[in-house]
């Protein structure tokens, strides 16, 4: 690949953070107030260490690089089935989770926002963007994300300091009857975060240095973990854990809860908020449909992906309009099903194939 179309290591940093933070920001906070309620922190700090470790050892160069030398056909003892299998349950991976993705952007803006204009056309709205920013060419999309991620961070670190004055501390003193249920409720917040590991395994190929595939994907764990943080305190010191749990998106009615003081004349904080969300899901499903098109590439031997998006993204939109029923569905799905899925995925396949891709290297050079 051509060094004029490589990305920095802060490209790649922001690139890791959109491809997670879009949609846990939906989605954990709930989970966290469930299971621990005022222990909110403990969760995230179990799935923060467990994540960053994994990561630290998954992009160690003794790790990625047989990783890298199996998905591309490089290093699999001639045994090229290998090849493709890993990706084409890649493949399968990036298209299901994209499809959960797009639902859960539908139907967030169809419950508060878009309430009379119909799913179908938010849904492809959105898809044609990604469609068209993934045929620019993945640098001049991780150019804007990097904008885009620099903005969500002032944004929520502004909210949260801006709702300090209104946060009972009664409602952030810890309850030791939550104890038993950290475990339970850090398993979400690691599923999501351990999607930085295979992202970095997959999007380093384009980093201009692959030696700093380790420092993005630990400072994006690191950003993801302060901002749920951040995020999980201000809505439990707010509404407090129970009405937290109830919510169907904490994140949201804590922007919409807040007012600049400073600046009286900005009325609508979630409106600015809203808009660069839209942008980070726009990013996010970018990097699925990114890596979805790589292995895909890898696994068939196609020399252009261009006219491979289109039947992708329609793949991605039935599944995303009609795999579940309503938002309630989609939630119960997300809290029950997705963490062992992005665990799996994320954690156990990644081993199964360094370790096939070691067996492979071993057998081809006996």
């Amino acid at each position: 690949m051509p060094a004029a179309n490589k990305i920095s290591c802060f490209q790649l940093t922001a690139l890791l953070v959109a491809g997670v933070l879009p949609t846990a920001l939906l989605v954990v906070p709930t989970n966290t107030a469930v299971y621990a309620g005022n222990n909110f922190w403990a969760p995230l700090t179990i799935a923060w260490l467990l994540a960053s470790l994994l990561c630290y050892l998954f992009t160690a160069p003794a790790c990625f690089r047989p990783v890298w030398s199996l998905l591309a056909g490089e290093n699999n003892g001639g045994r090229r089935w290998g090849q493709v299998i890993c990706n084409l349950m890649l493949v399968i991976y990036f298209i299901l989770s994209s499809s959960v993705v797009l639902r859960e952007f539908v139907d967030l803006m169809g419950t508060i926002y878009l309430r009379n204009t119909p799913v179908w056309l938010v849904a492809v709205t959105l898809l044609l963007v990604v469609d068209y920013g993934l045929r620019v060419g993945l640098l001049p999309v991780a150019r804007i994300n990097g904008l885009a991620v620099s903005l969500t961070l002032v944004i929520v670190v502004t909210v949260v300091v801006a709702d300090l004055h209104a946060l009972d501390l009664e409602f952030l003193r810890p309850q030791f009857s939550h104890w038993p249920g950290l475990l339970r409720g850090s398993l979400l917040p690691l599923g999501w975060m351990s999607e930085t590991i295979l992202f970095s395994l997959l999007l380093g190929y384009f980093l201009s240095d692959p030696r700093q595939i380790r420092l993005a994907g630990l400072l994006a764990l690191l950003l993801d973990y302060l901002l749920l943080l951040f995020v999980n305190f201000a809505t439990i010191g707010l509404f407090g854990a129970e009405v937290s749990a109830r919510m169907i998106f904490p994140a949201f009615n804590l922007i919409r809860e807040t007012r600049l003081e400073t600046l009286s004349f900005f009325e609508r904080t979630d409106a600015l908020f809203m808009a660069v969300w839209v942008l980070g899901m726009a990013f996010k499903l970018a990097v699925f449909m990114s890596c979805a098109k790589l292995c895909l590439l890898r696994a068939v031997q196609l020399s252009d992906y261009r006219f491979c998006l289109l039947p992708c993204g329609l793949l991605i939109l039935a599944l995303a309009l009609y795999g579940w029923e309503n938002i309630s569905a989609l939630l119960q799905f997300s809290n029950l099903t997705v963490p062992p899925y992005l665990l799996f995925y994320n954690i156990v396949f990644l081993l199964a194939v360094y370790l096939f891709s070691r067996l492979g290297g071993k057998k081809q050079e006996g």
